[in-house]
């Protein structure tokens, strides 16, 4: 019985968030953790160390809420080459598809030019004006678009330290690296 009363909040807030295109400040809080890069790195020194934010259970939510209702919509805009972070597709193909192209140029002795990004190391950061006008051109279902906006815009994170929590700060042009949504939508 309590696992249905726990559900039934649950869909209210959830259809009320989409409903208004407004998110509760609590929900924009993400708690901001240190992890290792590893690499031979130095655990003393703090560059070693990359920021990762985890968010809410119930944003994750949201997200793929509003993923699968705009599934067919984010599909069709996506270039067909693009493989990393895309269901049902695998790097492998991309990697196939570069090989044949570097046999057939080096076959008619044209010259090749291959632009690689590490997405994960881009994945990170992103221009938040730049993700919300693609979501708006792409047809995003309804006001969706407005809702990661209003979301994002006062965005907090609270750095947790050997069990203690940080004063929270304003995220400016990161973007935390647990949610997933810009790999969807760009």
């Amino acid at each position: 019985m309590e696992d249905q009363t726990v559900v039934n909040i649950l869909t209210k807030l959830i259809n009320l968030i989409f409903k208004t295109v407004a998110v509760p400040n609590n929900l924009k809080i993400g708690i901001g953790c240190p992890l290792f890069k590893n690499g031979g790195k130095p655990k003393e020194d703090p560059n070693s160390y990359r920021r990762i934010t985890i968010t809410s259970a119930i944003g994750k939510t949201i997200e793929k809420l509003h993923l699968s209702r705009n599934k067919s919509s984010i599909k069709n805009q996506q270039s067909r080459l693009q493989k990393g972070f895309t269901e049902g597709e695998s790097p492998t193909v991309a990697g196939l598809v570069v090989t044949e192209l570097r046999i057939e140029a080096k076959r008619k002795r044209l010259p090749i030019y291959i632009g690689l990004t590490d997405a994960k190391k881009a994945f990170d950061i992103v221009w938040h004006a730049g993700l919300f006008r693609e979501m708006h051109k792409m047809n995003i279902s309804g006001d969706n678009w407005l809702l990661f906006r209003a979301w994002y815009e006062d965005l907090t994170t609270k750095v947790k330290w050997e069990g203690n929590f940080s004063r929270g700060f304003k995220e400016k042009t990161r973007r935390p690296s647990r949610r997933c949504l810009v790999s969807n939508c760009v």
